[in-house]
């Protein structure tokens, strides 16, 4: 029988701190210009630090707008069914083709200050196919300089050569389009900044081994945001500290992330952005969703042991005595954290994948694991189903929904939640009568 043991609970005091790093990025793409800043297109959620060499600089990915579509489902549908009016079938990444809906309608360079903003550069490492695609047209339609930066997902001598090049090329290709010169000292920090982000936000999901667990999905998905805009930054260095320190303090009290534990989940794969909440359903059963892909492998370095799989937080440079002086060492440096330390590129492999989710539930202690199939993104679908079936090997009770991360007509809500619900109740949970006070230790992104 599930334990029914209920735990204090509050909320997450730095909270605040992150809406507004949140808000900041927001603003900066369009106050960047005044100020005299660079503005690159582009999604490079990995090394934003090479960029750091500019100066400092705004990347409204490949659409500004595209937080606010999530929150707006009604929006969001007509803005993919105008790229589809183009052309754009189902076929394509359910996000690109709401980048590209951005792009089209005008939206990607439309100022809520008023007037257009076109950006100065596009810059896109190929971590799949309609990313690069995506760039190419968005190159097309605004007429602005596009680089390709193709990045390898082995480490090895030969790659770690071949990323070298490719980033001396490309540092060399921003002094040229953007007429500034690249200030080796604002990248080593803003490296510095991007490892200890990484490093801390591992540790900080290491702490969600507790029982009771300090965090829950939802909270995480949002406490991570920071860390994707913004790692390159030392105020988001100071957010993670603050965070790191506050979590290790609930974990010594006991702080609970929803007051109850009836059973610890892992949830696998990203969520619908547009229905982030579905990391609440455990909720009513007094379970709680502690981790999975969508928190641990996008934003974390880990250091994964080769033999026996397990997960522990890497260690910055600083932390295991190594000096950073030059920009090659700083860029030799910044390709071994994502050829090394970064486990997407793990995720990615399928070799990797179905063992590394059994591992991950038994490391944070799951009763069950839910497993989204993405129907929109192919990346993230590969291996899935057979991750599914390992896990339910290694004696793990599993669930699948479908769905996809960007287009809301893929998500029938209603039939995944009793989907959901007859899980739980497989698992032998049943609803409780829970009180929410005031203190309920969650937060909703804004």
């Amino acid at each position: 029988m599930p334990t029914m043991t209920q735990y204090p609970t509050k909320r997450i005091e730095c909270w605040g701190q992150m809406k507004e790093i949140r808000r900041r990025h927001f603003r900066h793409t369009w106050e960047a210009r005044e100020k005299g800043e660079v503005v690159i297109l582009g999604i490079f959620e990995w090394f934003l630090c090479l960029f750091s060499g500019l100066g400092d600089f705004a990347n409204p990915s490949y659409g500004p707008y595209y937080t606010v579509l999530m929150r707006n489902p009604d929006q969001l549908t007509k803005t993919l069914e105008y790229t589809e009016s183009l052309g754009f079938t189902k076929d394509v990444c359910s996000s690109m083709r709401c980048h590209l809906g951005q792009l089209y309608t005008g939206l990607t360079t439309k100022s809520p200050l008023g007037g257009t903003q076109v950006p100065d550069i596009i810059f896109q490492p190929s971590i799949c196919h309609s990313v690069v695609k995506t760039g190419q047209l968005a190159h097309e339609h605004l007429g602005i300089p596009y680089f390709d930066l193709e990045f390898p997902f082995k480490d090895s001598p030969q790659t770690r050569r071949y990323l070298m090049a490719q980033m001396e090329e490309a540092i060399d290709w921003m002094e040229k389009t953007t007429g500034r010169k690249y200030d080796d000292q604002k990248f080593l920090d803003g490296l510095a900044c991007e490892w200890e982000c990484m490093v801390l936000w591992a540790r900080i999901c290491e702490l969600n081994r507790a029982i009771p667990a300090p965090l829950d999905m939802r909270m995480m998905w949002s406490l991570r945001l920071p860390i994707v805009t913004s790692r390159h930054r030392r105020e988001a260095v100071e957010f993670y500290r603050t965070l790191f320190d506050e979590v290790k303090e609930r974990v010594k009290e006991g702080i609970s992330a929803n007051g109850w534990e009836t059973a610890r989940l892992m949830y696998e794969g990203g969520p619908p952005f547009y229905a982030v909440n579905i990391f609440r359903e455990p909720e009513p059963f007094g379970a709680v969703f502690v981790g999975g892909e969508a928190a641990f492998v996008t934003m974390a370095a880990w250091d994964i042991n080769e033999e026996d799989g397990s997960w522990k937080p890497a260690q910055t440079p600083t932390e295991r005595g190594i000096e950073i002086r030059t920009r090659r060492q700083g860029m030799e440096s910044l390709i071994e954290l994502y050829l090394k330390y970064y486990p997407m590129l793990r995720w990615l492999g399928l070799q990797n994948k179905p063992l590394e989710h059994v591992r991950r539930a038994q490391d944070w202690g799951a009763q069950g694991v839910v497993f989204h199939l993405d129907r929109g993104c192919r990346a993230l679908g590969a291996g899935m189903e057979e991750a599914k079936l390992t896990v339910q090997q290694a004696g793990f009770p599993t669930a699948m929904y479908e769905s996809s991360m960007c287009d809301p007509r893929d998500l029938d809500r209603e039939r995944v939640s009793d989907m959901l619900e007859s899980f739980f109740e497989s698992l032998g949970l049943s609803k409780i009568d829970r009180h929410d006070g005031d203190g309920n230790g969650r937060g909703d992104a804004k």
